[in-house]
C-alpha cells in the first residue's frame, strides 16, 4: 500500500491507497489466467533479455563465480559471455549501435512490445525490467535463491542443506538484495526461485554424506518408514549392521545385492521429502519480505514425481515447466495440473535453424549426427523456425490451465560457446549484431495477437 498525506486547514489526514499486484484466477468455465486488477492475461515473454554487460539478472550470484573461476572480470552476464572469446559478443554489438545501455533497455522493451510481448522472463537484467515496466510490460525475477548453475553442475542439488542454518542464511540475504527493492513493483509478475535444479542429486547419497542436519534427517526418514533394521535390510537386499551414516552409504555404494527398484523408489520419495523442506523454507522467507507477489516455481521443475509435485503444491502459484521437444508437453502438464491444482506454463523453449548461421553444436536443439537427426534439431530455415513456434503456442494455450509462455531467449549464443557449457545455438529472436530475425519476429507478432483468444475459447470439458 501507498500513503499519500493530505494537508486540511490544520488537520492532516493519511490516506492509504491499496496497490494491485498479478494475481492467477480462474473463470467461471474453468479458464485460468494472470490478472491485473480488472485485466487478464497470459504471459507471452522472451527469456534473458540482457545486453551482455555487468548485470547477471540473479544479483550477482552467476557473474561472481564465472569471474573467480575464469579470471575474467568482462564475465558479467554469463549467459552471453563467450569465454574462448573473453568478453560477450553481444555487449559490444549493442553498445555500439546503441550507445549505452540504457538506450538499448528502452529500444529493446519496445521491440518486444510491437511484436506482442508482454512480459520479461528469467535472466533479464535489471535496466531491461525496468524499461519493460516503464513501458507497461511484466517481468519475472529469477532470484537463484538456493543454488547457482555452477554450484549444481558441480554435484550438488543446492549449495546448503535445506535443514540447516545456511540455507536459511543464504535465502535471506538473496531477498534482502533482490526482493527488498522490487517488492513494491506492480509490474513484477512474480518470483522465479531457481533454475532447473538437479533433484537426482537430492538423494540419500547426498544427504547422508553431509555434515549437517539433513543427514540426521535422511536417516530419521529411513526409520520412520521401515521401523526395525530387519525391515529395511529386506527391503534393500542389503546386510547393514546399524543406521550409521557411513554403513548406509557404504551398503548404497558398494553391496552389489542392492534391490535397486525399493532403493530408487525410497529415494524418490526422499527427494519429495527434501524438496518440501525445501518449498517451505523459501516461501517463509519470501513472504516475510513480500506478501503480494506470485511465487512461479522453480524455472524448470524437470522432474515430474507425484513427491515432488506434491511437496511444492502447497508453496507455489505457477508451475515453471522447461520443453525443447516439437511440441508441447501436454500429457504431463495435465498431470501437473491435476496433482498440484496449479495453473502451468511453458518457462523455456525454442526452436533453432542452420540459415542463423550460429554452429548449432551444443544445446538443447542440436545435433552433430546430420542427416540422422530427429526433424528440427535443427530446422534448416527460419521459416520452419516460425512455423513450428506457431504450431507449439497455439496448442499449449488449447489446455484452459496453460498460462502461455518465455520464449528462450533474446539473442543468439556467441560462436566458441557460452560460458560454462559451450552452448552456440540459434536461440535468439535477434542475432548477434542485435538485428531481428524478420520472419520469426513477424510470425510471433501474427501468433501472439491471436493467443488470449484462443485461450478464452478453451473452456474446461
Amino acid at each position: 500500500r501507498k500513503m499519500f498525506f493530505l494537508a486540511v486547514g490544520v488537520l492532516l489526514f493519511v490516506q492509504t491507497v491499496a496497490l494491485d499486484y498479478v494475481k492467477v484466477t480462474e473463470d467461471s468455465t474453468g479458464v485460468w489466467w494472470f490478472s491485473h486488477g480488472k485485466k487478464r492475461f497470459l504471459t507471452l515473454g522472451v527469456n534473458h533479455v540482457n545486453n551482455g554487460g555487468p548485470d547477471d539478472g540473479v544479483g550477482g550470484r552467476e557473474s561472481s563465480q564465472c569471474q573467480k573461476r575464469t579470471g575474467n572480470k568482462l564475465c558479467g552476464d554469463t549467459l552471453s559471455f563467450a569465454e574462448k572469446l573473453g568478453f560477450a559478443p553481444y555487449f559490444n554489438s549493442t553498445m555500439a549501435k546503441w550507445g549505452s545501455q540504457e538506450k538499448w533497455a528502452a529500444g529493446t522493451a519496445e521491440r518486444l512490445a510491437s511484436y506482442g510481448f508482454n512480459t520479461l522472463g528469467g535472466w533479464s537484467c535489471t535496466l531491461a525490467e525496468k524499461a519493460a515496466a516503464a513501458r507497461g510490460m511484466y517481468y519475472a525475477h529469477l532470484l537463484d535463491i538456493g543454488t547457482t548453475w555452477l554450484s549444481h553442475n558441480k554435484g550438488n542439488c543446492f549449495q546448503h542443506d535445506v535443514w540447516s542454518q545456511g540455507f536459511v542464511d543464504q535465502a535471506t540475504d538473496v531477498a534482502q538484495k533482490q526482493i527488498v527493492p522490487r517488492a513494491n513493483d506492480t509490474m513484477l509478475l512474480g518470483w522465479q526461485l531457481d533454475n532447473e535444479v538437479a533433484w537426482i542429486l537430492c538423494g540419500f547419497k547426498t544427504y547422508l554424506a553431509l555434515p549437517t542436519e539433513g543427514s540426521t534427517e535422511a536417516v530419521k526418514f529411513l526409520q520412520q518408514k521401515y521401523h526395525t533394521l530387519a525391515a529395511f535390510n529386506k527391503a534393500w537386499n542389503i546386510d547393514a549392521t546399524s543406521w550409521d551414516k557411513p554403513e548406509l552409504l557404504k551398503q548404497i555404494s558398494t553391496n552389489s545385492h542392492l534391490n535397486k527398484t525399493a532403493y530408487n523408489a525410497d529415494d524418490s520419495e526422499w527427494q519429495g521429502a527434501v524438496g518440501r523442506q525445501y518449498f517451505k523454507t523459501v516461501h517463509t522467507v519470501i513472504r516475510k519480505y513480500d506478501s503480494n507477489h506470485l511465487i512461479l516455481g522453480i524455472r524448470g521443475m524437470y522432474l515430474f514425481s507425484d513427491w515432488l509435485l506434491n511437496a511444492c503444491k502447497d508453496y507455489i502459484d505457477v508451475f515453471d515447466i522447461h520443453w525443447y521437444k516439437n511440441e508441447p508437453p501436454m500429457s504431463t502438464a495435465a498431470h501437473v495440473h491435476q496433482v498440484t491444482g496449479k495453473p502451468v506454463m511453458i518457462g523455456e523453449f525454442s526452436f533453432t535453424a542452420y540459415d542463423g548461421n550460429v554452429p548449432n553444436t551444443h544445446g538443447a536443439r542440436s545435433c552433430t549426427t546430420q542427416p540422422h537427426c530427429p526433424p528440427g534439431y535443427p530446422w534448416t530455415t527460419q521459416n520452419q523456425r516460425a512455423s513450428a513456434f506457431e504450431s507449439y503456442v497455439k496448442t499449449l494455450v488449447s489446455a484452459p490451465y496453460a498460462l502461455g509462455y518465455h520464449w528462450w531467449q533474446l539473442m543468439d549464443e556467441p560462436w566458441g560457446g557460452r560460458w560454462p557449457d559451450g552452448e552456440d545455438s540459434n536461440y535468439g529472436v535477434v542475432h548477434i549484431d542485435d538485428d531481428g530475425y524478420g520472419v520469426l519476429l513477424n510470425k510471433m507478432a501474427n501468433v501472439n495477437a491471436m493467443l488470449t483468444k484462443l485461450h478464452g475459447n478453451s473452456k474446461r470439458n
